[in-house]
C-alpha cells in the first residue's frame, strides 16, 4: 500500500493447476489498484508470449513504479510442468508513470 488509500496488489492466472503436466501452458500478471475505496483491475501490458509474470512492484515517492517478473515463450506444442518455466524464463520489467503500466525498453 502506497497510503491508507492507495494500493496495489498482483497475481498469476495459470492456464492449469500447479504440478500438472500439459501443452498449452500460459501464466499471465493480474493487477489490481486500490483507489477510491474499492479494488480496479487493471490492463497489464501483453509481452505476445504464452508466459509473463509480475513477481513484485516498487513504487517511488514521485508515484513512478517497477514491476519486475519474468516471460518464457514456450511453444504451445511443448508438454511442460510448471516448474520447468523458469529454465526458459527471460528477465522482464514494466514501468508505470503518468497513470499507465508498459513494458520497459531500454
Amino acid at each position: 500500500m502506497l497510503s491508507p488509500t492507495d494500493g496495489w496488489i498482483v497475481g498469476t492466472q495459470q492456464s492449469v493447476y500447479p504440478g500438472a503436466t500439459t501443452s498449452g501452458y500460459q501464466q499471465h500478471p493480474v493487477l489490481f489498484h486500490y483507489t477510491g475505496g474499492q479494488w480496479r483491475a487493471v490492463t497489464v501490458p501483453q509481452t505476445g508470449t504464452p508466459v509473463a509474470v509480475i513477481t513484485s512492484l516498487n513504487f517511488t515517492a514521485d508515484g513512478k513504479g517497477w514491476a519486475a517478473g519474468y516471460l518464457s515463450n514456450i511453444p504451445a506444442s511443448a508438454v511442460v510442468q510448471d516448474t520447468d518455466i523458469l529454465a526458459r524464463a527471460s528477465p522482464l520489467l514494466w514501468t508505470f508513470q503518468n497513470g499507465a503500466w508498459s513494458l520497459y525498453q531500454q
